[in-house]
C-alpha cells in the first residue's frame, strides 16, 4: 500500500549499485578510483561520524570499478548483510553521506541527489527503524539462511512515506542527526578519567533512547495501531533474539509471578495507580480480558482469572478464566496450585478421548480449552509465549471457538 524506496528514488532501476570488486584474474587498472579513498567495510557502522582518518587507499587494479557517481554526492549506503554483533544483531546497517569515498561490493549505494537532504534523512530514519527491520525480516528470503543478506530487489521494496507536516520531518531529522554524530566510546568503564569522555555504556544508553524516539516517530508517520506496534516490538525484541540465540535467548526464560501479586482476581486487580502492573503475565491477562470481556456484556458477565504455576511442573504455566457476573461472583478458589494442576490434567485426559467436536483446541504444543463456563490456556513458561501479541492470538482463537460452540448449540 505504501510507496517503495525504488519507486521514489530509483524509478528506472538503474541507479542502485554496489562498490568496486576485486578478483585474482581479469583485473584492470582504474586511475580515477585512486581519487576516492576506500571506506573499509569492517568500519561501516550505523551511527557516528565518518572515520575518515582510517580510510584506506583503494587497489590500483580491480575487476569492476563500478560507476563513479556511486562514490560522491548525496547518497544512501546500505550494507548487504544485517549486523551480527551481540547488541546490533539483525539490524540494518545503513548510512547517509555526501563526502567522496569508495567502498566494496558488500555495500549497496543509492544516489539521492534529486531529493532534499531532509527527505534523504527521513528515508534513512525509516530504514533504521524497527518497522523496516520487521518488514525485511518477514519478507527477505535471504535473511535467516546460512548467510544473512539483503538483496537489491528487497532494498527497492522498502516502504517509504514522506511526512506531510514539517514538524514530523524536523523531528525525524533531529533524531537522525543525533545518531549520525554520536561519538565513539573513548574511555573505559571505571577508569580515573571516565567522567571526561563517553563510556560504551553511556553511548549504548543514549543510542537506545534515540532509537526508541525514532521508532515512535516512524510509527506515527505510518499511522500504526497499538497492536501493530506491539507485534513489531516483539519480533524485533524477543523474536529476533530467539532467532539468533536459540535456547540462550531471553525469549525462553521463565516468567516470574511474585508472591506479592494475587493468584486470582478480576480485571481491576491487574491495575495499580491507573496502570497495568509492570509484570508480563499481568499485561498478557490485561490484553486478553480487554478483547474478551466485551463479548460478555449482553449477559452482564466478566472473567475471574487465575494463574497456576505448579511446583512439580515449573516449565508450565496455566491461565484459567471463569465466567461470573458482578451480582454473583465466584467463590475464592481453595485448592492449591498443585491440586488445581492435577484437576487440569484430568480434564485434558478426558477431553482428548472425546470426538472431533470436543471443546478444546491444540495448536503447536499449547493447549486451549473452551467450555461454557471457562477458558483454560496452558503453555510453557517462556517469555515469548506470554506476550501481548500472543494474548491477542489466544483471545481471537478462543472467541472463534466459543462462536462455533454457540452455532452448534443452535
Amino acid at each position: 500500500m505504501e510507496q517503495t524506496l525504488g519507486q521514489l528514488a530509483d524509478p528506472t532501476g538503474e541507479l542502485l549499485g554496489t562498490g568496486f570488486q576485486e578478483a585474482r584474474e581479469g583485473r584492470k587498472e582504474c586511475p580515477w578510483l585512486q581519487e576516492y579513498k576506500e571506506f573499509p567495510t569492517k568500519l561501516f557502522k550505523r551511527y557516528g561520524p565518518l572515520p575518515k582518518d582510517r580510510f584506506e587507499k583503494p587497489p590500483k587494479e580491480v575487476l569492476f570499478p563500478r560507476e563513479e557517481y556511486l562514490y560522491k554526492g548525496l547518497r544512501l549506503l546500505i550494507k548487504e548483510g544485517p549486523s551480527s554483533d551481540d547488541i546490533q544483531k539483525g539490524r540494518i546497517v545503513a548510512r547517509f553521506e555526501t563526502e567522496k569515498f569508495s567502498f566494496r561490493y558488500s555495500i549497496n549505494c543509492l544516489p539521492m541527489g534529486h531529493l532534499s537532504e531532509a527527505r534523504a534523512k527521513v528515508i534513512l530514519g525509516i530504514i533504521w527503524s524497527s518497522l523496516v527491520r520487521y518488514f525485511l525480516f518477514m519478507t527477505s528470503g535471504t535473511w535467516g539462511l546460512w548467510h544473512d543478506a539483503i538483496r537489491q530487489e528487497v532494498i527497492r521494496s522498502i516502504p517509504v512515506r514522506l511526512p506531510r507536516k514539517p514538524a514530523t520531518t524536523q523531528r525525524i531529522v533531529r533524531i537522525v542527526d543525533a545518531l549520525r554524530s554520536i561519538p565513539e566510546a573513548d574511555v573505559e568503564e571505571g577508569t580515573l578519567f571516565a567522567g571526561e569522555g563517553t563510556t560504551k555504556m553511556q553511548r549504548d544508553k543514549k543510542i537506545a533512547e534515540l532509537e526508541r524516539d525514532l521508532d515512535q516517530a516512524v510509527y506515527e508517520l505510518f499511522e500504526l495501531t497499538d497492536e501493530e506496534r506491539e507485534r513489531i516490538e516483539e519480533i524485533c525484541g524477543i523474536g529476533l533474539d530467539f532467532f539468533y540465540r536459540g535456547m540462550q535467548s531471553l525469549a525462553v526464560e521463565p516468567l516470574d509471578w511474585s508472591d506479592t501479586l494475587p493468584r486470582f482476581g478480576r480485571r481491576g486487580d491487574l491495575v495499580r495507580n491507573g496502570h497495568v502492573i509492570e509484570n508480563e503475565i499481568c499485561r498478557y491477562l490485561s490484553v486478553f480480558l480487554d478483547l474478551w470481556e466485551p463479548q460478555l456484556q449482553e449477559q452482564n458477565g466478566r472473567f475471574r482469572w487465575r494463574i497456576i504455576r505448579p511446583s512439580g511442573a515449573s516449565t508450565i504455566l496455566a491461565a484459567i478464566l471463569q465466567v461470573e457476573t458482578a451480582e454473583e461472583p465466584l467463590k475464592d478458589p481453595e485448592e492449591t496450585d498443585e491440586q488445581a494442576w492435577v484437576d487440569l490434567l484430568e480434564r485434558i485426559e478426558q477431553s482428548s478421548r472425546m470426538p472431533v467436536k470436543a471443546r478444546r483446541v491444540y495448536i503447536d504444543g499449547l493447549i486451549r480449552i473452551v467450555t461454557e463456563e471457562d477458558i483454560v490456556i496452558i503453555k510453557r513458561n517462556e517469555r515469548r509465549l506470554w506476550t501481548p501479541s500472543s494474548a491477542r492470538d489466544d483471545a481471537e482463537a478462543t472467541i472463534l471457538r466459543a462462536l462455533q460452540m454457540g452455532e452448534g448449540a443452535e
